[in-house]
């Protein structure tokens, strides 16, 4: 892939579909393709700060990311409030980061729990490439991400 003109922190985000559901196979969300901001931090409600973090859409959904930690928020629009939801049933991890040419790339498998009825939820899974601009202030932030604690 090849970014076009980045900044350094505006991005290119693309998603695959992995699943068997057909529906999606065949939708234009089996693959996507998403300009993406990396934000330092990101004040959520009720005080809590989200590191490292791009928003992105899915599935008719919107997604908050935050590479450190691994933290995964749904957006909701109210009104004129924007509520972040932390999602348990749904997850991600990184896979893999590296530097290629002029761009730091991170690769990523998300599993994205998703409720179609009262009797049918399943785990949708994607695999997910981010590519940033390569440079001083980007590895800066990218050296800085921490993983996911196990939870006790």
């Amino acid at each position: 892939m090849i970014i076009n003109n980045p900044t350094f922190d505006w991005g290119e985000l693309i998603t695959n579909y992995e699943g068997k559901n057909i529906k999606i196979r065949k939708s234009e969300q089996n693959k996507t393709y998403q300009r993406v901001k990396m934000l330092k931090s990101l004040e959520l409600n009720g005080g809590e700060v989200a590191f490292y973090c791009f928003t992105f859409q899915l599935l008719k959904r919107k997604f908050l990311m935050a590479l450190d930690l691994e933290k995964l928020y749904e957006i909701i629009k109210e009104d004129d409030d924007i509520i972040y939801i932390k999602l348990t049933e749904s997850w991600f991890y990184i896979l893999n980061s590296f530097e290629e040419n002029n761009k730091i790339v991170f690769q990523i498998s998300l599993n994205l729990h998703y409720e179609y009825s009262n009797q049918a939820e399943y785990i949708e899974p994607f695999e997910l490439q981010v590519n940033w601009k390569n440079g001083p202030t980007m590895k800066d932030w990218i050296a800085k991400i921490r993983l996911r604690e196990d939870e006790i």
